[in-house]
C-alpha cells in the first residue's frame, strides 16, 4: 500500500504540471491567447534568449517530456526512498533533467535560427524552404531506424542501468546528479530529432507537437516497442512527404517571397511579444 501511494504521488508530481503546461501550450496557439496572464503570454517567436522565449521552451519541455521520463522518476523515487532529504534529492534530478532540455532547446532554436537568417539572405532557398524542411524531418525518420536511436531508446526505457553503474550511496548528492545528467543526455540522444521536427512543420506546430508527444510517451511505457519504431518513421516520412508537396505547389509561384504555412518563417532577433509562435504567429495576430 505504501509503495502504491508512493508511485501514485510521484506519478501526480510529473502527470499534474505536464497536463497544466499542455492546456497553457494549447491556449497559446488558439484564439484566446489573451485570456492567459500576462506573464503567460509568451512563445518562441520572443526575443532568443529573452525572459519569454525561455518561458516558452519551458512550458514545452514540462508538457512534452516529463511524462516520457516516468521510468527514469521512478527509478529515481526507489533509489532515494527512506533517505534524510528524498524530496530534495527527486527535485535535483527533475531540475538537472529539464535544465538538460533546456539548454538542447537553446541549441535548436539557434540553429534553426541560424538557419532562418542564412534563408532570408537567399532568394532562391528562401522560396524552397518546404523542400529543404521536407529533407530535414525526412532525416528525422531515418535517425528513427538507427542504431544510436535504438541504443538510446533502450537506456531510455530502462534506466536502472544507468544507476547501477553511477551510483554511490556515500555520495548521494553529486552520484544522483551524475545519474540525471547522463540520462537526460540519453534521452536527447533518443528524441532530439522529433523535437525538431515541430520546428519544421509551420501551421501544423499543434497537432504535431500532440503525436511527437504521444509517439514518445508510447516508446517509453509499452513493454515493447518493436512495432512502433517503423510508426514513428513513418510518421516523419509521411510529413516530409507533405512538405514536398507543398514545396511543389510553391514552385509554381512566380513570386519569390512566396511564403507556405506549413514552412518556418524566417526569425529576427527584434521580434516582440505581439507575435506568437515561431512559424505561425501571423495567423495569431489575425484571430486577435
Amino acid at each position: 500500500m505504501t509503495k502504491t501511494l508512493h508511485l501514485s504521488r510521484l506519478a501526480a508530481a510529473v502527470l499534474v504540471p505536464s497536463s497544466i503546461a499542455w492546456v497553457v501550450m494549447i491556449l497559446q496557439h488558439s484564439p484566446w491567447f489573451t485570456v492567459l496572464p500576462l506573464p503567460l503570454q509568451v512563445s518562441h517567436a520572443d526575443p532568443w534568449l529573452s525572459a519569454g522565449w525561455l518561458l516558452s521552451w519551458l512550458i514545452m519541455i514540462v508538457a512534452m517530456m516529463l511524462p516520457p521520463a516516468l521510468p527514469f522518476f521512478r527509478a529515481v523515487g526507489r533509489l532515494v526512498r527512506g533517505r534524510s532529504g528524498e524530496l530534495w534529492l527527486a527535485a535535483l534530478a527533475a531540475l538537472l533533467f529539464v535544465s538538460a532540455w533546456m539548454v538542447a532547446g537553446l541549441l535548436l532554436s539557434l540553429l534553426s535560427l541560424l538557419i532562418s537568417h542564412g534563408l532570408a539572405l537567399n532568394p532562391w532557398l528562401h522560396a524552397r524552404q518546404p523542400l529543404l524542411a521536407g529533407l530535414a524531418v525526412l532525416a528525422a525518420g531515418v535517425y528513427q531506424l538507427s542504431p544510436l536511436k535504438q541504443s538510446c531508446l533502450t537506456a531510455c526505457r530502462s534506466p536502472t542501468g544507468l544507476m547501477l553503474v553511477h551510483w554511490r550511496p556515500d555520495q548521494p548528492v553529486s552520484s544522483l546528479a551524475s545519474v540525471a545528467l547522463r540520462y537526460s543526455l540519453v534521452c536527447i540522444g533518443c528524441c532530439w530529432p522529433l523535437m525538431a521536427i515541430t520546428l519544421l512543420v509551420g501551421s501544423l506546430l499543434l497537432p504535431v507537437m500532440v503525436i511527437v508527444s504521444l509517439l514518445m510517451l508510447c516508446e517509453r511505457l509499452l513493454p515493447s516497442v518493436r512495432k512502433l519504431i517503423p510508426i514513428q518513421a513513418g510518421f516523419a516520412f509521411a510529413l516530409a512527404v507533405l512538405l514536398f508537396a507543398d514545396s511543389g505547389v510553391n514552385s509554381g509561384r512566380n513570386s519569390g517571397d512566396a511564403t507556405s504555412p506549413l514552412a518556418p518563417d524566417p526569425v529576427t532577433p527584434h521580434q516582440t511579444h505581439d507575435h506568437l509562435h515561431l512559424h505561425h504567429h501571423h495567423q495569431h495576430g489575425q484571430a486577435r
